[in-house]
């Protein structure tokens, strides 16, 4: 409020309930103040508040609420909460892909995937949190991010090369997510064979995670096995949810 702003001036008013209009005249502001001003610091804020309402301009109509977020200058909860997701929500330049045959759970991993929010050992060190190592608790040589985990590390090498020899469609060797996104929209093939592809890469991402958590927690799942169950995932989402 002006009043807890220019406090000292406020004290001096005699009329406290006048309004800006009030004292707006042709010669310029009109004050009616208590004594003579002689200090410094009343100076600089008269200074002030005459810059800072120079070029208002007073009409003689009701003061009315006007929505600065909304073109129309009505509020609109919708537009409200478009301004509070583009202010605190993160933002990212990929699109989301929100596949039918696969899980909801399994969508909202991958989404967390493109926007590097898993919880990595890399991604838990940047946010404060205390490890043991940042060490691939798989490989053990290398950083844990994003990359290494699901492309780099030693087992997710071998199993991409399986499913490279399985799926026998000329995919190429990628090295992070980007080059897997680059190589799947550059695939030319009918949509539903896009999505058993994409399928196949959902159900991939989805066991090293769970292999990955299983190595760090101690419970027990074999490496031999996690080709067979990206085959028995991949395949049973497609028979269940897809056509």
């Amino acid at each position: 409020m002006d009043y807890e702003r220019y406090y000292r001036l406020f004290h001096l008013e005699l009329n406290k309930d006048c309004r800006v209009s009030d004292t707006l005249s042709v010669n310029g502001l009109n004050w009616q103040w208590s004594r003579n001003i002689t200090n410094i610091r009343i100076e600089s804020a008269i200074l002030n508040l005459t810059n800072a309402i120079g070029d208002v301009l007073v009409f003689d109509t009701e003061d009315s609420w006007s929505w600065n977020i909304n073109h129309s200058g009505i509020f609109v909860v919708n537009s409200t909460r478009k301004h509070i997701d583009k202010s605190i929500l993160p933002s990212s330049n990929m699109c989301t892909t929100w596949m039918k045959y696969v899980p909801s759970k399994i969508n909202i991993l991958l989404w967390r995937l493109n926007l590097d929010r898993l919880p990595t050992r890399l991604n838990l060190a940047a946010k404060g949190l205390e490890v043991p190592s940042l060490s691939c608790p798989v490989c053990n040589s290398e950083i844990e991010n994003r990359d290494h985990l699901f492309f780099n590390c030693n087992t997710a090498a071998s199993i991409w090369l399986l499913i490279r020899v399985w799926v026998n469609n000329g995919m190429v060797h990628f090295n992070s997510l980007s080059d897997w996104q680059v190589c799947f929209d550059n695939w030319k093939a009918p949509n539903h064979n896009k999505n058993k592809l994409y399928d196949i890469f959902a159900a991939t991402i989805w066991l090293l995670w769970r292999y990955k958590n299983n190595v760090l927690f101690n419970d027990p799942m074999k490496r031999s096995l996690i080709f067979d169950c990206i085959l028995l995932t991949s395949f049973t989402w497609i028979r269940t949810r897809g056509r």
